[in-house]
């Protein structure tokens, strides 16, 4: 693993959502382990609950983040160095969200009986997924995660 020659002080990125977030019951059957059990409470029934999914609107804090990068500075700048960083990559599996707002078994089952109902899910989900990440390009929010960044399931970038 390498080392990073600074200290990084994120950019305070925001985003408005795609308007739907996970609702699940959760069962932990062993405190000693990290695997639990879910219930995912459907958002996605019929073709209009497509709709739900809304194209995110991303702004910069520019002002909290000088003021972090000060108080960064402050605190390191004499032992090493603050760099401000943008979005260095994310995580995204649109399989996974359908499934958290759909239900397992009930995706399984639309996927078979309506395909035209699931394509148009995970193109309204793509389509907002995509617009975010032009956001973060055209505000110039996005830095190099050629060093340390975890990436994928767990290299680096």
């Amino acid at each position: 693993m390498v080392v990073s020659q600074f200290i990084p002080c994120p950019l305070e990125i925001r985003s408005s959502g795609i308007g739907l977030f996970e609702n699940v019951d959760v069962i932990l059957t062993d405190p000693a382990n990290d695997i639990i059990s879910r219930h995912y409470h459907p958002q996605i029934v019929n073709p209009e609950d497509i709709e739900k999914i809304e194209m995110p609107v991303v702004t910069c804090d520019w002002e909290a983040t000088e003021e972090k990068y000060e108080r960064m500075m402050a605190i390191f700048g004499d032992i090493i160095p603050v760099q401000k960083e943008g979005k260095r990559g994310t995580w995204f599996a649109p399989w996974d969200e359908l499934v958290s707002w759909w239900g397992v078994e009930a995706l399984m089952v639309d996927l078979t009986q309506r395909p035209e109902m699931v394509n148009a899910a995970i193109s309204r989900l793509m389509d907002a997924r995509l617009c975010e990440l032009d956001q973060w390009e055209t505000l110039n929010l996005l830095s190099t995660n050629a060093n340390n960044t975890r990436i994928g399931s767990g290299g680096f970038g």
